[in-house]
């Protein structure tokens, strides 16, 4: 049996506690791009963080640039 990213087990739960210091945490492809070129894009302090178990996943990713909208998280 696997197991699942703890957030417990991370350093982004550290940099959550910052005030001022966007936290953007991936799951899935689609989301990472999106919220990668928007962490680019973003004036303010972002950490975009990747836990490990999630690196090899695969998804549909659209080839054209677009934006997450950084705060409206999917759940």
């Amino acid at each position: 049996a696997g197991a699942a990213a703890q957030h417990s087990q991370t350093l982004y739960n550290i940099f959550a506690s910052i005030p001022g210091v966007k936290v953007v945490v991936r799951s899935n492809p689609y989301d990472a791009k999106g919220w990668l070129l928007a962490a680019i894009e973003d004036d303010n302090l972002v950490v975009f963080s990747e836990d490990k178990t999630l690196l090899r996943m695969k998804g549909e990713v659209p080839e054209e640039d677009y934006t997450g909208e950084i705060g409206k998280e999917r759940v």
